[in-house]
């Protein structure tokens, strides 16, 4: 191609018009026939997501379609989930993100459409921290149109596995069941086990600097409470429930709960509490909020983002309020107390679609608490004496 133009640059000028319509149509068609067979091979790519053939320079592409999944953090954490376990299946070692929205239309569902081609990049900007909980994580990629992404794949396809296929990128299928059941799930039934997330070193030193500084020697419990007055309102936190089991466990557990969020949500009572840690008040971005759930004892409250961070970091959990279509989830399970687990959860990590009431806080909390040997302050290093931000930048 590239010496049939050469060779037209220099005598187009004594080719008849004729001949060089030919050869417009011509360059079009070989451009389109090109095209064509990219894509017919992303399309056989869809097979290729359950073995690598031994291709380990291959990379991992896993597609967040802003146009059909929602924009938050609790499916962006799933996604990164199921990318570590599709480099697991695979034998890849680095998975990249692409991020594909419309610049006229950036979100796909009504609550999110204060999000507009304007403040695109400022909302994106408080997810993309996210993918540093992913130790697979290569590059990370921003379309700001679909047909930006697509000529990325074609022109990349030879050195690409993409999830989610094709067929469901086009049908803008909403992926979260397809992560949850058809790469998590199923992964964990073949070998009975799933990858955890491991944040960077940075972030776990920081995690560990904090909790040394501020716990007095006492247990870390994240809590993540809900108080959205916008949408979901069903799944938000009994505030006054959670205060008074706060206010119980002084002087009973040797516990300090460190409360996660915005602080827009933040029930001010709980300020005199002096067993409470408002994370925000110390400035963490959403990257720490979630170092801090995976150095904790354990992880409690609402059906919000982070706590996806506790499905898949080990820790024992308790979600309340949970609106799920339970139809919708392989191997669910629901135990006699009527807290339902995923069938990769353990007996600690539970939940309900009950509200939180003070008997059932307090009873699901002694339960974890009795059953409770996996944190021990010892395993934080001795080294690390005060909060040490000289990992962070001064940029944030």
């Amino acid at each position: 191609m590239g010496l049939i133009r050469t060779v037209y640059s220099k005598l187009k000028h004594r080719f008849p018009k004729s001949m060089l319509a030919m050869y417009r149509c011509y360059v079009f068609f070989i451009r389109k026939i090109s095209r064509t067979v990219r894509i017919i091979k992303w399309l056989f790519s869809i097979t290729s997501v359950s073995g690598n053939n031994g291709k380990v320079d291959k990379r991992l592409l896993v597609i967040f379609d802003l146009s059909s999944q929602p924009f938050n953090i609790g499916d962006f954490i799933l996604i990164q989930e199921a990318a570590l376990v599709l480099c697991r299946r695979n034998g890849i070692k680095l998975a990249d993100i692409a991020i594909v929205h419309e610049t006229r239309l950036p979100a796909s569902s009504i609550e999110f459409s204060s999000i507009t081609e304007d403040n695109v990049f400022y909302h994106l900007a408080s997810i993309l921290p996210v993918a540093q909980i992913n130790q697979n994580l290569g590059s990370v990629f921003i379309f700001n149109s679909h047909s930006q992404l697509e000529r990325h794949l074609t022109d990349n396809i030879d050195n690409y596995i993409v999830w989610p296929s094709p067929i469901h990128y086009a049908a803008k299928d909403y992926v979260y069941y397809r992560a949850l059941n058809d790469v998590i799930f199923e992964y964990f039934t073949e070998f009975n086990s799933i990858p955890f997330f491991k944040c960077r070193d940075f972030l776990n030193s920081w995690a560990e600097s904090f909790y040394l500084e501020k716990l007095n020697s006492n247990i870390p419990v994240t809590v993540n409470l809900r108080n959205n007055k916008l949408f979901g309102t069903h799944r938000n936190s009994d505030m006054d429930v959670w205060y008074l089991f706060f206010k119980n466990c002084i002087g009973k557990y040797p516990v300090r709960f460190i409360i996660i969020g915005s602080l827009k949500e933040v029930d001010s009572r709980m300020r005199n509490l002096e067993n409470v840690i408002f994370a925000k008040d110390f400035n963490t971005g959403i990257e720490q909020d979630l170092a801090l759930i995976s150095n904790s004892a354990f992880h409690l409250g609402a059906p919000s983002g982070p706590i996806s961070m506790a499905w898949f970091c080990g820790k024992p959990y308790l979600m309340f309020s949970w609106d799920a279509d339970i139809k919708k989830y392989k191997g669910l399970t629901l135990d006699t107390d009527g807290f339902y687990r995923f069938g990769f959860a353990s007996e600690l990590q539970k939940m309900t679609k009950n509200r939180e009431t003070p008997e059932l806080l307090a009873k699901e909390f002694d339960i974890i608490w009795e059953k409770l040997n996996l944190f021990d302050l010892k395993q934080v290093p001795k080294t690390i004496n005060s909060l040490d931000n000289s990992n962070l930048t001064w940029l944030r």
